[in-house]
């Protein structure tokens, strides 16, 4: 039997080596993020005013508090920001890059920040400019710059640094695979949404997908698609998102219909309307259409057997 104290001392050696491994993997990640900044005479007219300064899950509440929480949820990692002054008039500019989890959550913390009315541009995977901020994201990347003027002519200056950033992020990449599946009429521009966990309020849900739409018969509603890693996991989930809609639901004011894998309801609250098909569950939320839904989201569904690109 080992010695008490060769023990401790064994504990004390893997313990020193996880911190040791921690804090080289923290070292890198920085000077990976370094590396995407332009160093000094790479981009003419801009001057970095201040030290970059980083931020990990452990400290990020003290960088952004009311949001940390649900950078979180997206799998933040680190974070860089710093500062610069740019053009004769040396206005000032907030650079931020974010590496989040995945390519997919960097996708999903920058969706949940944009607004559809704001028109996409083409920098990295996709951008949009909305007075003086500009967004984007690439790979496991988000990244944001900020004017601290609303010049709008600050928007081109903006988007010089955006592109190098941009540029200087290796790999192709594109939106994930999964949205091509949903049908794009009465579809709402650049609505479209990743939630990591707890989709909808379900902790059983992960990994969901949804996108806004509107029309003059409908109204607003969304549809949404959730992969799972196999038809029985699927099916489990789906009985278990029936049970709470049928619970939710007042009985004298709700119609089920559908068969085992089908389920629509409808109630002054918004129709409902939810299918597993294969390894996928969809379905519709909101409304004021219950037949014209449920004809939609049926066929919709009859689509998508046997199931959708893997979003992992």
């Amino acid at each position: 039997m080992m010695p008490h104290f060769i023990k401790r001392l064994t504990l004390a050696g893997i313990t020193s080596l996880l911190l040791l491994t921690s804090g080289r993997a923290q070292e890198n990640l920085q000077e990976t993020l370094i590396n995407l900044l332009p160093q000094k005479g790479e981009l003419a007219g801009w001057r970095q005013t201040y030290e970059p300064r980083f931020f990990t899950p452990d400290d990020l509440y003290e960088y952004i508090n009311g949001a940390a929480d649900l950078y979180l949820q997206y799998g933040f990692q680190m974070v860089l920001t710093t500062d610069y002054a740019v053009g004769v008039d040396s206005n000032g500019v907030t650079v931020e890059v974010y590496t989040m989890a995945s390519p997919l959550h960097a996708f999903g913390m920058y969706a949940a920040e944009r607004s559809p009315s704001e028109p996409a541009i083409a920098i990295g995977v996709e951008g949009y400019h909305s007075a003086n901020v500009l967004n984007f994201y690439k790979g496991p990347y988000y990244v944001k710059l900020t004017s601290f003027t609303l010049d709008r002519e600050m928007g081109s200056v903006l988007a010089e640094m955006a592109q190098f950033i941009a540029e200087r992020i290796q790999g192709h990449f594109t939106a994930p695979e999964i949205l091509a599946l949903f049908p794009q009429q009465d579809a709402v521009l650049y609505s479209d949404r990743y939630v990591p966990s707890d989709f909808y309020g379900q902790s059983y849900f992960q990994n969901g997908y949804r996108r806004d739409y509107r029309n003059d018969a409908c109204g607003n509603f969304q549809l949404f698609l959730i992969p799972f890693s196999d038809t029985l996991e699927a099916r489990s989930a789906f009985a278990k998102y029936s049970d709470f809609l049928l619970q939710q639901k007042d009985p004298q004011d709700v119609k089920a219909a559908g068969g085992d894998l089908r389920l629509a309801l409808h109630s002054s609250e918004g129709d409902v309307v939810v299918f597993c098909q294969g390894s996928m569950i969809g379905g519709a939320l909101g409304g004021s259409c219950p037949e014209i839904l449920q004809t939609r989201v049926y066929r919709w569904a009859e689509t998508l057997y046997p199931s959708a690109p893997s979003p992992y």
